[in-house]
């Protein structure tokens, strides 16, 4: 149906009304081995409970999880790369208005992110709220980050696509305050 143009967020509802009516969240994804599912999956409920008492009375309906899996890919920076993955996505429902409060969400993603990274050689989503740093996508990537990097250099020499988010992750210059001079 070609009736319809506009940005993405407003075309891929039903109508109208239900854009009007839908709910925000914040979401993060982790991929992991999938024979390590069940162990993170349990290892992120006992974190939930350790949290409980952290929570504002009624946050625990507003955190939705889901695991699916992927298969492995030979794309260089992608998150299933030479693998089978098990996806962990974890959502805090805000309301119509607002995505759901900035701490609540930190603290079931970061738990999230830590349990996954540390434990079960986790990647967090490219393009979800993660809190990786530049050490940590070179232990999982390796040498191809460093791939990456050589041909992004070579397409992008004066860093016309570089942002902060990519700087700190290890693409780019190692400090974004080069992105200034830009």
């Amino acid at each position: 149906n070609t009736s319809c143009v506009d940005v993405s967020y407003k075309t891929m509802v039903e109508t109208e009304a239900a854009y009007y009516n839908r709910t925000l969240y914040t979401e993060m994804e982790m991929f992991i081995p999938v024979e390590d599912t069940v162990n993170a999956v349990n290892d992120f409920l006992a974190y939930q409970d350790s949290v409980r008492d952290q929570l504002p009375p009624g946050a625990e309906s507003l955190l939705y999880c889901q695991v699916r899996y992927v298969a492995a890919d030979d794309i260089t920076l992608s998150p299933v790369y030479g693998r089978d993955v098990a996806v962990m996505s974890m959502i805090v429902m805000g309301d119509k208005d607002q995505t759901a409060p900035s701490a609540l969400f930190a603290l079931f993603a970061q738990g999230m992110e830590n349990i996954t990274s540390t434990k079960y050689n986790g990647v967090p989503h490219w393009g979800k709220k993660n809190w990786a740093n530049e050490g940590e996508m070179k232990a999982f990537y390796g040498d191809a980050l460093d791939t990456y990097e050589t041909l992004r250099s070579t397409m992008d020499p004066e860093g016309m696509f570089l942002n902060e988010y990519l700087t700190d992750r290890g693409i780019g210059p190692s400090s974004s305050s080069s992105l200034s001079t830009l």
